[in-house]
């Protein structure tokens, strides 16, 4: 049997059928389900931000002062990666990818109460900086959880599968944000990738929860 495969005593159901011509054996439904999840809820607060970062950064500067949030999110992306993982070694998983959906969420929380009581340029300027860390942080954490539950074979049939909901996430947002805009000020975009920063917290809990054996970490892995 590949590993693309079922044995052939099993009886399958149409889902399970249909599944099967993605790659997605019985069980792995729910991991694939997960992890799309996971990537689609990250990915509906990365369209959050992103758009509102953007408009607002827009209003006050050109187009080609971009180019230096770029510079300075080299300059500052691996330092933020290597602290998170110096401070998170001995984490759990849980708590590992915790720490970091709580440095996103923290940074939205502060930058929304921020703007509610400043248009600082400067604040303004370092809105796509954040936006750019966040995506980061938010593919850091979903990568982290990926390569714990995967196995290499399964990684290569799912991982595009669970990351498909990132665009999924892209086509949705961009019609929900038109919507919302309607009824909100950009800067509230940023309330609402609170609230799907949250449920990402939610189904990493479940996650975690339901493949705890999995993600136990061996004293090899430890060293």
């Amino acid at each position: 049997m590949t590993d693309t495969t079922v044995a052939a005593n099993i009886t399958l159901s149409t889902s399970e059928r249909w599944l099967a011509r993605f790659g997605i054996r019985p069980e792995e439904k729910s991991v694939t389900a997960l992890l799309f999840c996971n990537m689609y809820l990250s990915g509906t607060a990365i369209g959050m931000i992103r758009v509102c970062a953007l408009t607002l950064f827009l209003k006050y500067y050109g187009s080609e002062q971009l180019a230096l949030i770029a510079i300075l999110l080299a300059m500052i992306g691996m330092p933020v990666t290597i602290l998170i993982y110096k401070f998170t070694f001995w984490f759990s998983t849980r708590a590992h990818i915790f720490t970091i959906l709580s440095i996103v969420m923290g940074g939205l929380v502060l930058f929304r109460g921020l703007l509610g009581i400043t248009e600082s340029t400067i604040l303004i300027f370092t809105l796509p900086l954040f936006f750019e860390l966040a995506y980061m942080l938010f593919s850091l954490q979903f990568i982290f959880l990926l390569t714990r539950l995967l196995n290499v074979r399964q990684a290569k049939r799912l991982s595009g599968i669970a990351r498909s909901g990132e665009f999924v996430a892209e086509m949705v947002g961009g019609f929900l944000i038109v919507i919302l805009l309607n009824f909100l000020e950009v800067e509230d975009l940023l309330v609402v990738a609170m609230l799907t920063t949250g449920l990402v917290f939610v189904v990493v809990n479940h996650t975690t929860s339901r493949f705890k054996s999995t993600l136990l970490m061996t004293n090899e892995e430890m060293v």
